[in-house]
């Protein structure tokens, strides 16, 4: 990534929120864990907490992996039934969101 690259993607984050973006590269793909938090009270929880989760993916990915799959096949299982006004309505929710925002950004 250069550095303009770089400085965008930082320019994009949103405050008080923490990043981990992942990006396909060649081999795989590459780890940036941003922290965008003002206060100090929970940023540090949440470093060590990216932290933990990036030394987990080097240490330990095949675990990661499995529990990834695991993950979404509980997903694909669990259905919740809400009701809306007399009318049933099934909701899935999943823990990652697919955003597309087109060729250009």
């Amino acid at each position: 990534m250069s550095d303009l690259e770089h400085e965008l993607e930082k320019a994009s984050l949103l405050p008080d929120r923490w990043y981990l973006i992942m990006k396909e590269a060649e081999d795989g793909f590459t780890i940036t864990a941003y922290d965008t938090m003002k206060g100090d009270e929970l940023q540090d929880v949440g470093s060590v907490i990216l932290s933990g989760v990036i030394e987990l993916l080097h240490t330990d990915f095949d675990t990661v992996f499995e529990a990834g799959m695991d993950s979404i096949k509980r997903q694909n299982e669990e259905i919740k039934v809400q009701t809306n006004n007399g009318e049933l309505v099934l909701v899935r929710e999943e823990n990652v969101v697919k955003v597309d925002f087109g060729k250009k950004q």
